[in-house]
């Protein structure tokens, strides 16, 4: 399970960023715990000594919802690499954040997929940091 949540810098650096979605799983004094309630809690914005530890997927569509950064990742057995695409548009342009700032990074790694998940999350934060 843990392979699919983000790692501990990239959930303070999310916490910095204003990511307050209900997670299950939180830091406290950097250590892992489980919160007991199906819903989950908002650990960003409750306690200063604790900070949300969300899956990657929460946090590509809190990406896609709250920044109009769309990605995906796509990996390739025979060349053992794997792409991710990042991008601020959708395939039918249209939407709040098409053009004029047109954002689209495309990077090959030789990384397996749950590793560039992380190198993509790490660049979509890069992103918004700016």
């Amino acid at each position: 399970m843990e392979k699919e949540l983000v790692t501990n810098s990239q959930a303070l650096l999310l916490k910095e960023l204003g990511f307050k979605e209900r997670c299950n799983y939180y830091c406290e004094n950097d250590k892992l715990k489980l919160h007991n309630n199906k819903n989950g809690w908002d650990f960003n914005s409750s306690f200063i000594e604790c900070y949300s530890k969300p899956f990657k997927q929460q946090v590509f569509d809190w990406f896609r919802k709250e920044h109009g950064l769309f990605c995906y990742i796509k990996e390739s057995l025979k060349s053992k690499t794997t792409c991710y695409k990042i991008h601020n548009h959708d395939d039918k342009n249209y939407g709040p954040y098409t053009q004029p700032n047109l954002i689209e990074i495309t990077e090959f790694v030789e990384k397996n997929y749950n590793e560039t998940e992380l190198i993509c999350i790490n660049e979509l934060i890069k992103i918004i940091q700016k």
